[in-house]
């Protein structure tokens, strides 16, 4: 992104995204809609991991 450009997310209904910074990794946990909604908004790979 550059200075001066506004980026306008459209959101999926029941999207919840959570980030936590573990130090040095970025943990990213989402509903599918928020999966859905990041993934439109940039270019990611995303991985889904069942641990829980």
């Amino acid at each position: 992104m550059t200075d001066g450009t506004t980026r306008v997310l459209t959101w999926e209904e029941d999207a919840r995204i959570e980030l936590r910074n573990l130090g040095g990794e970025i943990v990213i946990e989402a509903s599918a809609a928020g999966l859905k909604t990041l993934a439109g908004s940039a270019s990611l790979v995303l991985e889904r991991c069942d641990d829980e």
